[in-house]
């Protein structure tokens, strides 16, 4: 079973192959009782159709190996089944249930001391959930708590990821400057790193913020170091929003052939990658910048493109928010029927 184990492993981005391998990793674990690898084969299964972005079935396998790590006793496995469905409740947009999951995991963290790194992991998703609920208040101390772990393990690269969602949270809060503070010190982790992706994606929120503060001098050239790295990540998609950025900032120094040079370069990008939210964004510039240089049939043009692709992404919001809603329903009429199974069976005992 723990050859079927590593198999499914190596094969978790080749959905049918690894399920394969999974299933029959299970018969033979179930008939030598091997719950560890009972544990592992649907931990393992419910990767998969994570990977796959098949979050209910996930659910399901997360359920099963449950079950296998409550015979073992082993609470450092029940909480790393909690964050994990935890994490497929959070693709489905069910940011609650996301929340209650990622709760209960906590405990089974915070007094183990070989967890510790589940322990911050946890607590910097609770930060980003509470972000992505818009309760900032709420989302800072479980990002400090986080820091803290992190600072004390030395561990580089998630406190470089922890001081960027402070930075984004803070600044999401009305606090640019504090934001500006966090930022500085991912940048600096990610430079030591020679981390480029981190370095442009840190670079990016700080021109931004820069550019809210109306500092456009600061914004432009944080906004080239944001380009030059991500140029050099091969980041296709960070080159075009820095491109998109910076004419942006050339449009507050009223330069509109600079800021239509960078316009036309995040577009070809944009049409290579194929991005309806990169194109909205872009023609929302663009718009922008026609409209400084006088070109009214131009500036017209953008402005239809940016309209069009308005209506695209308020569709596929309401048509997300639509599956969101029959997703929940199914989850939680799969929590009813798992409830009500259980009453059967404590039923069935006492008789």
């Amino acid at each position: 079973a723990e050859a079927y184990v590593y198999l499914v492993a190596e094969y978790r981005y080749e959905r049918d192959v690894a399920l394969a391998y999974a299933r029959s990793g299970i018969v033979l674990a179930k008939k030598t009782g091997f719950y560890r690898g009972l544990y592992n084969l649907h931990n393992q299964m419910g990767v998969v159709y994570d990977v796959a972005g098949e979050y209910l079935p996930a659910l399901e396998a997360y359920e099963q190996a449950m079950e296998a790590a409550r015979i073992l006793k082993r609470p450092e496995l029940m909480g790393s089944i909690f964050t994990n469905m935890g994490l497929s409740l959070w693709n489905l947009g069910s940011f609650d249930k996301a929340l209650a999951n990622y709760l209960k995991a906590l405990p089974y963290f915070e007094h183990n001391e070989k967890a510790i790194g589940y322990l911050a992991s946890t607590y910097n998703n609770i930060g980003l959930i509470h972000g992505e609920k818009k309760d900032f208040k709420k989302a800072r101390p479980f990002f400090e708590k986080a820091i803290a772990i992190n600072e004390r393990m030395n561990d580089s690269f998630n406190l470089a990821a922890n001081y960027n969602n402070m930075g984004n949270a803070l600044r999401d809060a009305g606090e640019p400057e504090n934001a500006l503070d966090w930022f500085s010190k991912a940048a600096a982790i990610h430079h030591a790193l020679e981390n480029n992706y981190g370095l442009g994606m840190v670079w990016y929120n700080m021109a931004g913020t820069y550019q809210e503060l109306n500092k456009d001098g600061l914004a432009l050239e944080t906004g080239f170091k944001s380009l030059q790295a991500r140029a050099l990540a091969g980041d296709r998609m960070g080159i075009a929003l820095a491109h998109n950025l910076l004419a942006s900032v050339y449009l507050s120094f009223q330069n509109p052939p600079k800021a239509r040079f960078h316009s036309d370069k995040a577009l070809e990008l944009a049409n290579e990658i194929g991005s309806i939210s990169l194109w909205h964004r872009i023609y929302r510039n663009r718009w922008e910048v026609f409209r400084a240089a006088n070109e009214t049939e131009n500036a017209l043009e953008a402005h239809i493109q940016y309209k069009k692709y308005s209506d695209s992404l308020n569709l596929a919001d309401a048509d997300k928010r639509l599956r969101e809603l029959e997703v929940r329903y199914e989850v939680d009429k799969k929590d009813q029927t798992i409830a009500q199974s259980k009453l059967l069976l404590e039923q069935k005992e006492q008789v």
